[in-house]
């Protein structure tokens, strides 16, 4: 598995992947992709409610919040979209 699929894995999959490596490099690998993982999403956090409030105002600083989890939470959600045509 490279770095970037252990990055796409949830939270508890990669703490049920830590419990199941069989080698310390192994357990290093994904414990260093689940603190990564985290970090990232708190860094794309900052920089994304930070732009939204910097370019509408501190108004809008908690709509900014609910947007970001807004978008976090449309991964979960099961939209059934299909491209093509259906006659």
């Amino acid at each position: 598995m490279r770095f970037y699929q252990a990055l796409q894995l949830s939270p508890l999959a990669l703490k049920n992947q830590i419990k199941a490596a069989n080698t310390k490099k192994e357990k290093h690998f994904f414990q260093k992709a689940i603190v990564t993982r985290s970090f990232l999403l708190v860094s794309f956090a900052i920089v994304f409610i930070s732009l939204i409030t910097s370019l509408f105002g501190n108004e809008t600083s908690s709509l900014a919040v609910v947007l970001f989890c807004q978008l976090l939470s449309l991964r979960f959600m099961c939209l059934r979209l299909s491209i093509g045509n259906h006659a």
